[in-house]
C-alpha cells in the first residue's frame, strides 16, 4: 500500500533532484533518496542500491563528466491506484568524457516512501548540439 502524495509535493522532490543535478551538488542526495533507494538506468542495467551507491554514482556521472547543466521539467503524472509516478524533463550539459555539447530527454518512472524517491528507473535519448572547444576541457 503505498501513501499518497500530492503533486505539489512530487514536483518539490524533482526540481531538488534537478538543481542538485545542474548544481552538481551530490550532498544533496540523501534529502532527495531513502537510505535504501534503488537507481536504475534503462530497463536491463542493474539497479544502484541505496543512497551512498547513488550519491558515487552522481559524483562520478554528473560531477566528475559534466559542466554547464541546465535541466527543465515538462510532466509529472501519477498513477493514483499504484502510486508509481511518471516524470519528463529534458536536460542540456557539457559531456566532457565524449567531447560534445548533448541534449537529453529523460522519462523516469518513480516510487516513493516517506515522501523522498525510493526507486527511480530511467529512460532517455540524447543527442550531440556540437563539439566542445578542446581548449576549454581540463587537461
Amino acid at each position: 500500500m503505498f501513501v499518497e502524495l500530492s503533486k505539489v509535493h512530487i514536483d518539490q522532490v524533482v526540481a531538488e533532484y534537478l538543481r542538485a543535478w545542474a548544481e552538481q551538488d551530490p550532498d544533496l542526495i540523501p534529502g532527495i533518496f531513502t537510505e535504501d533507494a534503488t537507481y536504475q538506468e534503462g530497463g536491463y542495467a542493474e539497479p544502484m542500491l541505496g543512497v551512498a551507491s547513488i550519491r558515487s554514482y552522481w559524483q562520478k556521472k554528473v560531477v566528475e563528466s559534466q559542466d554547464n547543466i541546465t535541466c527543465r521539467h515538462l510532466l509529472t503524472s501519477v498513477d493514483q491506484e499504484t502510486g508509481r509516478v511518471t516524470v519528463k524533463w529534458e536536460a542540456e550539459f557539457d559531456d566532457r568524457d565524449d567531447s560534445f555539447r548533448k541534449r537529453i530527454m529523460e522519462v523516469a518512472l518513480l516510487t516513493f516512501e516517506d515522501g523522498r524517491i525510493s526507486s527511480l528507473e530511467e529512460y532517455w535519448t540524447s543527442q550531440k548540439i556540437r563539439p566542445l572547444d578542446q581548449r576549454q576541457l581540463p587537461g
